[in-house]
């Protein structure tokens, strides 16, 4: 993964899988990162070669308890982040001490997902772009010009 953001939440443990209409992901010891995947398909990879789970938003959404993947998911809690960022295509990648990695990819037209901590906002688009929210400054950036480029 060509990283072009990286996530400010290494080191920091899951502490929380949240469940409604999206999947919420809260990490630090006051859950102070708040990763939310918004109403899409996302996997989790562990082991060589990898077994790749992947979690299907339309199957949680009609009948949570036979959702393949959940366990999987409930076991990563208590496990800290080795890495955690985001490519130029918004894809979002997590990896975690135990070897394993949560990849959300963008798709359709509507937010993929966003992360919530150390200030900012990040949000990614349908498209793969991502928009920086900053509300102490608000002012409003996307990654190519959080990255200095214009």
């Amino acid at each position: 993964m060509s990283t072009t953001v990286e996530l400010s939440i290494e080191g920091q443990v899951l502490t929380t899988v949240q469940m409604d209409s999206n999947v919420v992901l809260l990490f630090g010891a006051n859950q102070e990162f708040r990763l939310r995947i918004m109403e899409e398909d996302f996997t989790i990879s562990k082991g060589q070669p990898p077994l790749v789970t992947t979690i299907h938003f339309a199957a949680w959404a009609r009948s949570p308890e036979g959702t393949t993947g959940i366990s999987q998911l409930a076991a990563l809690i208590n496990h800290k982040v080795t890495t955690a960022g985001v490519d130029d295509n918004g894809v979002l990648t997590v990896g975690l001490e135990d070897g394993s990695t949560i990849v959300v990819r963008p798709k359709g037209t509507y937010e993929a997902w966003s992360f919530e901590g150390s200030g900012q906002i990040l949000v990614c688009l349908g498209s793969g772009k991502i928009s920086v929210f900053d509300p102490v400054s608000e002012d409003d950036k996307t990654v190519a010009e959080l990255m200095g480029e214009k």
